[in-house]
Order: C-alpha cells, then sequence, then structure tokens
C-alpha cells in the first residue's frame, strides 16, 4: 500500500529510506530519489500575530540515521495558520526564504521557495505550503526558514500567527522563529511538515 505525503504527515511520524541504496539503472534520476519525510504533531497551541517562522536541522529525529546521504535536498516546508488577534504583517506574496544559521552570529542565503502564499487571506487551520526546487541542505546543520515578502535575502518583515506544538520543546533540532528571526526563548516549535530528497 502506499501512502501519500500528505497522509504519511497526519501520522505524525518521520519515515525514510537509506541513502545508501541505489536507483535501478535507466531511470530517471528525479523519480527515484529517496524520499524522507518530517512532520511534528499538531496541536491547538498558537502563536501571536508577529511568528516569523521555524528553525529546523533536518537529520535530527531521523530513524533511522540518514545513513548515506551527504545531503537532504528540500523538496517542500508547510506551516499551520492560525487567527490569533491581528495578524502583524501578513503579506499578499509570502515567501519562505532559507538561511544556514542564526540572525544573531551572522547567517548566509541559501534560497528561497519558488512560489508565495497569500497570508493576508489564509483562513485559520489552513496548511501553508512553500515548494523549493531541490534546495541543497546537510543533514546535520540548523537552518532558519523565515517568511518573507521578497524572495531576495533580509527581509524579515512577515509576521503572522501560526499553531505551534505541545509540549514545548517537543522538536529538538529547532525551534519557532519571533521577531528579527530569532528562537523563540520559551522553546516554542511551530506545527511544521518538510519533505526532502536524500541524495
Amino acid at each position: 500500500m502506499s501512502l501519500s505525503f500528505r497522509n504519511l504527515a497526519y501520522l505524525g511520524v518521520l519515515v525514510l529510506v537509506s541513502c545508501d541504496s541505489q536507483p535501478p539503472p535507466d531511470s530517471d534520476t528525479e523519480a527515484s530519489a529517496e524520499r524522507y519525510f518530517i512532520r511534528q504533531q499538531v496541536n491547538t497551541g498558537q502563536f501571536g500575530g508577529d511568528a516569523k517562522g521555524q528553525s529546523f536541522t533536518p537529520s535530527v529525529g531521523l530513524s533511522p540515521k540518514s545513513g548515506g546521504c551527504s545531503n537532504l535536498e528540500l523538496i517542500s516546508f508547510s506551516l499551520v495558520s492560525a487567527i490569533h488577534g491581528v495578524r502583524n504583517a501578513p503579506s499578499e506574496s509570502t515567501f519562505l526564504n532559507i538561511y544556514d544559521g542564526s540572525p544573531d552570529s551572522g547567517f548566509e542565503f541559501v534560497g528561497s521557495s519558488t512560489n508565495s502564499v497569500d497570508t493576508q487571506s489564509v483562513p485559520d487551520g489552513e496548511e501553508m505550503t512553500w515548494r523549493f526546487d531541490g534546495l541543497s541542505l546537510d543533514p546535520n546543520r540548523k537552518y532558519w526558514a523565515i517568511m518573507s515578502a521578497t524572495e531576495s535575502e533580509g527581509d524579515f518583515s512577515v509576521g503572522v500567527g501560526i499553531r505551534t506544538s505541545y509540549p514545548n520543546d517537543v522538536y529538538p533540532g529547532g525551534a519557532g522563529l519571533v521577531q528579527g528571526g530569532k528562537e523563540q526563548r520559551y522553546g516554542h516549535d511551530a506545527v511544521f511538515s518538510a519533505e526532502f530528497r536524500g541524495r
């Protein structure tokens, strides 16, 4: 029986296969690449109207570990909207930008989503999904996924309400992000999902 990414996501588990396995000869590289899925548990907690995103480490929590993968290619990343008070700074065209490292210590822009989401009109509880063109990530590094009004680096202007997981610190590979792209000091994690290709 085959399960789609969405079905797997709502099981609240991590699913993967080893990168050590090789695609069959003459197969299409894109189709044969191994897929990895992460899903943070769904709950009713909420960030206020100025959430910025979520930091994450691709390999954290994977079982088994990422085997022979030298990198994981990001395919999609999702957050869940929450109407909580006022949306401080939504944008009709909200991109998701990925950074390597913390804003506090100087970080490097890795890339942006290939699509945008209208965070001005997204309904409460709606999954907001950004897609990526196989953005190459080191499985063991922490990355910052930050909502932005532009595909260019350095913009942290978008702030909206998003669902959070409970209890706090349930995801040890990162934390929810607040003003300036900084990690939430109390360890709140956004409800999020991500899809990767293993290489």
